[in-house]
């Protein structure tokens, strides 16, 4: 009851509510409970109202459409959008917004640090001032060690065309000025492989449009994706489809909430996802399921692949390669050389010439002894029988046929969540699921295909290219050795770091957050933040600008989504006490360059600009019709992929890869035959096998709840009354041998670090396994953080976070209360 004492705490609930201002957040429905100062409680109260078109900006959210009252230039409300076609009811975390709008805490003018780094000693400075001084010392590491040595850090927060950070005027900066550019390195295990299989870049991925394609999949697969808890948006679409008839299936260690939902829910050890999948497919080959005439016509299992890996092309008989247009940007010819096939008549030819093409055999043509693709694709699928996987996996054989029979009968559609991907073996789920997606047809076609990734739109690139001089891009897993060596790890040449940008947080939440701290934070000469509260980044760096919260401007959505759609976001209200929005922020830093020149443009014409392609001008958008729809969608993206012709160098769906390369070059080693074909293998640190679990025996993984998108929102009270405090669930039996209970405050802790949370005891983890939700500021601990024990080991494949590859072990803490 709400007047009980929590455990340990000698707090009422109630008391802490209180204490957090959650009471009066809870109390007050326009949510301005805790303002940044009462002027605007008591403005909000009474007066005129105006409503504004707005959304949530952050990435990986689908960006709700909502309205928005003002009363005397205070939000007082956000209410959903009835009209919107898709994603038209925010959740908590967008509701909460208007707390974080007004938040006491909020960073409000810019800051100095006047102390030690961390110290929390700062000085209150006009915007003159900070821009004349970071952009004096720019000028400085420029002229010394070269514009690359300035690196921008575009996090996840705003996501607009203008004022974001991943497709935005920061981006224009880092063209212009010739600086360097952070890969953030965070969730791309998976989707390397799915790259490698079926084409694409980044989180342009081979599903169907969400919302309006749903209802035509007869089996929907959730692969460790939890929808009901952490993308509400679309477990409503898949409630709806259930609702229909179709078959919900969950994968996933943890009796999570989207388990208890399922139709079947099939449990399996962590970091095992791609030997299951291999699994499946070793089914399908062995009993014939195949789509056999998918596979000859849209992959390249008919290709005939020679003793050194390649495939057999037309240029090897003297035919001499086509150019097909320019690279733009190497300016070089693209060349295409056919591949050869064998026909069913016993003749060979290239692949436009050859009709019905063989998909098995070995030949010797010319000299060349030349096997197909599909041949080698099956022989490595067989060392993956339903006894092994279940020896990996702990599925049981009954399971992985049950689960090859729903992508053999079809359509059947992937929902794949980030955890599984978040072990240093994350390609290798994406790569086999691809290849399972090819063989059954479950791709370019209604109610199939795989979500996880998004839809890429067309902008014009351009707008944020003027002289298209880009620096370099730096993996930011890699930024510790440069530090310490000074070089660029695979040419070996000088590459000196001396300045972060950040929008956004790079520290605290992301991986060993010691390691970054000491390897990489304590080394650079300046950090510089621009944000709109005091996140464990902020609390690290010299100088802090305040960023404009989303309600505080306007702008065009450039988040991809799963709609194929273009959105558009109102301004509300005008930017708090010295706030700017980050494009505006750029624009003051650019001048300060001496490159203003460049960003003369109004926000209108760089709108204008950048929706100024073919795709765009074809599909009637423009900026008119966009402020009035908000929302445009593109029914080419309704089946993704329809016309088969796959953005891989062949055209194909690739289940063998002729050149596998890394996701982004580096030095480390990496097996390159092993590469041309799916495979599995064990995750650096989480396997029972692995010495180091031997003292740390437990795997620590996380959760994206209900009540966090990542950091944002980690101070608002209505989220805090939710979940109040840092918390790790567990399976009893873990307590019960270390004689901890339900609501102790436990530590978890490695070689790396440690954490103190409360402890929540739950039936349905799997043994073995702690689990916590992600978004939690360090100083919100009582010790240490749950960034503190992850792991920066990766896998030189996909050069991504491997967040979940953490082996600790957990006791009661024995701190003060």
């Amino acid at each position: 009851m709400s007047g009980s004492e929590t455990k340990r705490s000698g707090l009422t609930r109630r008391g802490f509510l209180k204490a957090t201002g959650a009471v009066a957040g809870a109390a007050a429905l326009s949510g301005l409970a805790g303002c940044a100062n009462e002027e605007d409680s008591s403005l909000a109260a009474t007066g005129e109202e105006e409503r504004h078109y707005a959304r949530c900006m952050w990435s990986g959210c689908m960006h709700c459409g909502s309205w928005v009252t003002v009363r005397n230039g205070v939000v007082v409300k956000r209410e959903p959008d009835p009209d919107e076609p898709f994603n038209n009811r925010p959740c908590l975390r967008g509701y909460s917004q208007i707390q974080r709008l007004y938040h006491p805490n909020r960073i409000k003018y810019p800051m100095k640090r006047v102390g030690e780094r961390g110290s929390g000693e700062w000085e209150r400075i006009s915007w003159e001032q900070a821009i004349q001084e970071i952009t004096d010392k720019w000028k400085g590491y420029m002229e010394e060690s070269g514009p690359q040595s300035i690196t921008l850090y575009p996090g996840t927060s705003n996501g607009g065309l203008i004022n974001g950070a991943a497709i935005s005027l920061l981006k224009r900066l880092w063209n212009t000025a010739g600086f360097s550019v952070y890969d953030l390195c965070i969730d791309v295990g998976a989707l390397t492989g799915v790259d490698r299989v079926c084409g694409g870049t980044g989180f342009d991925k081979p599903g169907n449009h969400y919302a309006s394609d749903i209802m035509n999949a007869k089996y929907i697969v959730n692969m460790s994706a939890n929808e009901t808890e952490s993308t509400l948006f679309r477990w409503r679409d898949i409630a709806s489809a259930c609702e229909n008839g179709t078959k919900y299936i969950v994968i996933d260690p943890n009796q999570s909430t989207a388990a208890s939902k399922s139709d079947k829910w099939i449990r399996c050890r962590p970091a095992s996802d791609g030997a299951l999948l291999m699994g499946i497919m070793n089914v399908i080959l062995d009993e014939g399921w195949e789509d056999e005439d998918f596979i000859r016509q849209h992959t390249v299992a008919p290709y005939l692949v020679k003793e050194d890996g390649k495939f057999l092309r037309a240029s090897e008989f003297g035919i001499e390669p086509v150019e097909t247009g320019m690279n733009p940007m190497t300016g070089e010819p693209i060349l295409y050389d056919a591949p050869i096939l064998m026909g069913e008549d016993g003749s060979h030819g290239t692949v436009e010439e050859v009709a019905a093409p063989v998909l098995h055999g070995t030949f010797d043509i010319n000299g060349k002894k030349v096997t197909c693709a599909y041949d080698l694709f099956c022989d490595r699928v067989a060392e993956y029988d339903p006894q092994k996987v279940e020896e990996i996996t702990e599925v049981s054989p009954e399971d992985v046929r049950y689960l090859a029979e729903v992508f053999a009968d079809g359509p059947t559609r992937v929902h794949l969540g980030m955890g599984g991907q978040a072990y240093n073996n994350g390609h290798s789920i994406g790569t086999a699921l691809g290849c399972l997606l090819s063989i059954t047809g479950n791709l370019s076609k209604p109610g199939a295909g795989m979500d996880g990734g998004y839809f890429g739109l067309p902008w014009n690139y351009l707008y944020m290219m003027p002289t298209m001089t880009m620096g370099p891009t730096l993996p930011w897993l890699e930024v510790a050795d440069m530090l310490e060596t000074g070089l660029e790890p695979v040419s070996g040449q000088p590459f000196p770091i001396k300045c972060i940008y950040s929008i956004g947080a790079l520290y605290g939440g992301g991986i060993d957050a010691n390691w970054v701290k000491e390897k990489i934070i304590d080394k650079i000469d300046l950090l510089v933040v621009a944000d709109t509260s005091m996140t464990d980044t902020a609390r690290q760096a010299d100088y802090v600008l305040p960023a404009a919260h989303y309600f505080e401007f306007e702008d065009i959505i450039t988040n991809p989504t799963n709609e194929g759609a273009v959105k558009w976001h109102d301004k509300c209200v005008d930017p708090s006490f010295e706030c700017k929005p980050d494009g505006q922020i750029v624009r003051m830093l650019a001048e300060g360059l001496g490159m203003g020149e460049y960003f003369q443009s109004t926000d209108e014409e760089f709108w204008n600009e950048a929706l100024s392609s073919p795709e765009f001008q074809a599909a009637g958008v423009t900026l008119e019709r966009l402020r009035e729809e908000h929302t445009i969608r593109f029914e080419l993206y309704d089946i993704y992929h329809e016309n088969h012709i796959y953005d891989t160098p062949t055209g194909k769906l690739e289940i063998y890869c002729e050149n596998p390369v890394p996701r982004m070059a580096n030095v480390h080693e990496w097996d390159y035959e092993q590469e041309h074909l799916p495979y599995w293998f064990e995750p650096n640190e989480a396997w029972p096998d692995k010495e180091i679990m031997k003292k740390y025996p437990l795997i620590l993984t996380s959760e994206r709840s209900r009540d966090r998108h990542h950091t944002n929102g980690f101070e608002l009270a209505w989220l805090l009354e939710a979940l109040p405090e840092p918390t790790l669930k567990m399976n009893p039996a873990d307590a019960e041998v270390r004689g901890i209970q339900d609501g102790d405050y436990v530590e978890v802790y490695n070689d790396r670090g440690n954490a103190v949370a409360r402890a929540v005891l739950n039936p349905g983890m799997r043994p073995g396994m702690l689990l916590y939700p992600k978004g939690w500021q360090k100083h919100q601990f009582k010790d240490g953080s749950f960034s503190d024990c992850s792991n920066h080991e990766y896998c030189p494949v996909t050069v991504n976070s491997s967040f979940m590859d953490t082996a600790v072990e957990m006791r009661l803490w024995e701190g003060e209360e």
